[in-house]
């Protein structure tokens, strides 16, 4: 039940469009300036059955400050940068009402978000500005934690779903790999050695030793160690499942030289014993005077991996296995290529014949590099991206496929995996061609493809539109 209201203003006349129930309560109203919008925007609304159904709902007066307050009250996550993470978007969004929270509104506020620039604390209760754009990675996690909230409300029916769901997360590059060399362990640890806090060397040295992360070693425990076998009992991890790590000697024979009998933490706060130490300004002073630099202190479990790595190549021979900081040894490529003498002598047949599409004899000549068996180059990755000038992603997903799915489908081209739903459907093409022979807005001689698009959004149609696709379907329409 919809009624448009004529209202006459000192700027002209405006048309107030309110929407109400069955039983004639007050569900949403938004104001245009022309009977056409206020009317096509009733229409919209009304033949949406979901959006009606949420207005109707228990949360269609909730803001989303107060759903953060609720969810907050039931949360038992361990990430506490969540709950500064959610008091930014209580700033940005906090004052919308969840029914007015759409896609588009989500997309744009995280767009405006990434273009920021990266902040740190300084120790001091305040912020410092690093003067560099935020990561995808940082982009995600923030978007995570909003739709963990929205997905809240949809289960207690605030929501009928969860708008969040169509905002794609920001594509993440997870190549970074940096450990110390050996110069650097070296100058680090003599640095540690040093330092005004004067368990930052055991800390630095467990986190090389056994690769343990920063909140399971700052949350260890004297209990947790035992001293004869050798082994520290992790209860709470990353995975949410306790595990044992062992100790090697160096990390264990420091570890001695602080032992206390108890339950106490290995790293308390000195002010307050039951909660761990923030040693970051003790931490990057050690890098600052060490000389190192583009390092994070979860890069000690790199180092850790690749001193383990070395230590089992000695032993067993290389390119066997590598060392996994979860807890194992295992093979060091996930998808190994081991070639049988009569697919090695089909592939050079295609390497070497004459008509044969370039992507194949790319991928022939990957997989015959690539295999690890008695007759095989067994190159690395990163020689086969030198050598055909490809990136070491394309070489894995080649190894992949040929493990997965075969070797005639390794050596063509992966079909996308991806379906581009039409921005712009049937009954949108109506409303776009019906917009376009309408009269320009004020202001206008006539209408731009830039325009028709902005008022597509304005008027609920598509919740976003790029000019070039509102250009293709007019010409497809001619």
């Amino acid at each position: 039940m919809a009624t448009i209201r004529k209202i006459t203003r000192s700027k002209g006349v405006v048309y107030n469009a309110i929407i109400k129930d069955k039983n004639g309560s007050h569900l949403k109203s938004k104001t245009f300036t022309r009977l056409a919008d206020a009317r096509a925007w009733v229409k919209r609304i009304e033949s949406d059955s979901e959006q009606m159904e949420a207005f109707g709902m228990a949360g269609a007066s909730m803001t989303f400050a107060e759903l953060i307050d609720e969810y907050m009250q039931q949360w038992q996550g361990r990430d506490i940068n969540q709950i500064y993470r959610l008091e930014h978007w209580r700033n940005e969004i906090g004052k919308y009402k969840l029914v007015d929270i759409t896609a588009a509104l989500l997309r744009q506020k995280l767009k405006e978000y990434h273009a920021g620039s990266c902040k740190r604390g300084n120790g001091k209760q305040r912020s410092e500005n690093l003067n560099k754009p935020r990561s995808n990675a940082t982009v995600n996690r923030h978007r995570t934690s909003i739709s963990g909230a929205l997905s809240y409300a949809v289960r207690e029916g605030y929501l009928v779903t969860n708008p969040m769901h169509k905002v794609p997360s920001q594509s993440v590059n997870n190549g970074r790999v940096r450990y110390l060399s050996d110069d650097e362990r070296g100058a680090l640890f003599a640095v540690c050695k040093q330092s005004a806090w004067p368990k930052l060397y055991l800390l630095v040295i467990l986190a090389t030793c056994t690769g343990m992360r920063k909140g399971e070693m700052m949350g260890l425990r004297w209990s947790d160690i035992d001293f004869d076998e050798g082994l520290a009992y992790l209860a709470v991890t990353k995975n949410a499942e306790p595990r044992v790590c062992p100790i090697p000697s160096p990390a264990l024979a420091e570890l001695k030289r602080y032992r206390e009998i108890g339950n106490g933490l290995i790293f308390p706060s000195n002010k307050k014993p039951s909660q761990p130490l923030e040693f970051k300004k003790h931490w990057l002073k050690a890098l600052e005077t060490a000389g190192i630099e583009n390092f994070r202190f979860h890069d000690l479990r790199h180092t850790a991996a690749s001193t383990h790595s070395l230590l089992l190549c000695r032993l067993v021979g290389p390119n066997i296995f590598s060392f996994n900081v979860n807890g194992a040894g295992q093979l060091a490529k996930k998808y190994r290529v081991r070639l049988t003498e009569e697919e090695r002598s089909y592939l050079e047949s295609l390497v070497h014949k004459g008509k044969v599409a370039a992507h194949k004899r790319l991928h022939a000549e990957i997989l015959l590099k690539a295999d690890s068996s008695a007759w095989g180059d067994q190159w690395q990755d990163s020689q086969i991206s030198e050598a055909f000038g490809i990136s070491t992603r394309t070489v894995e997903r080649v190894r992949q496929r040929l493990v997965q799915e075969g070797l005639e489908l390794a050596l063509e081209r992966a079909k996308p995996s991806r379906v581009r739903n039409r921005v712009i459907d049937g009954e949108n093409e109506a409303h776009l061609v019906a917009l376009a022979c309408s009269d320009a807005p004020d202001g206008y001689s006539r209408w731009t493809l830039r325009l028709l698009g902005q008022r597509m959004v304005e008027l609920g149609y598509v919740e976003s539109v790029s000019h070039e696709t509102i250009r293709q379907t007019l010409k497809k329409m001619n």
